[in-house]
């Protein structure tokens, strides 16, 4: 669902800036072009709010399922994820900037790809 939502808010921010781009080439007043873009944006904030609300959601679901099988490690770096997405909503929520965007750097660099790897790892041997 996290992902649908994030998905949606980047479609409706595509094609809104590209319509707004649209707008400031051809003669159309600057005030409501600047309207719209504000709006745009809005909206697109919503959405990702929404989104990282909803990952952080479904990661700490899935850390609770592995913690109730007795698992340890996984279920707390699936936390630490959780709650990075729950920050990373509560930044966008605020007016995102400077925060978000190296809150986003930092989750998606170093901790999503580590969760993934140790994720696909587990995979593996339950499956061997």
């Amino acid at each position: 669902a996290g992902a649908i939502a994030y998905g949606v808010g980047t479609v409706i921010f595509l094609g809104g800036h590209r319509a707004v781009g649209l707008m400031a080439t051809h003669s159309n007043p600057i005030q409501a072009t600047n309207s719209i873009a504000f709006t745009i944006d809005s909206i697109d904030q919503a959405f990702d709010v929404t989104a990282y609300a909803l990952f952080c959601a479904g990661l700490l679901a899935f850390a609770w399922i592995a913690w109730r099988q007795g698992r340890r490690t996984w279920p707390a770096y699936t936390s630490l994820l959780g709650l990075v997405a729950l920050v990373i909503a509560w930044s966008y929520a605020g007016g995102g900037g400077d925060l978000t965007n190296d809150l986003l750097f930092a989750g998606g660099l170093v901790l999503l790809p580590g969760w993934l790897i140790g994720t696909a790892r587990m995979a593996a041997v339950s499956a061997a």
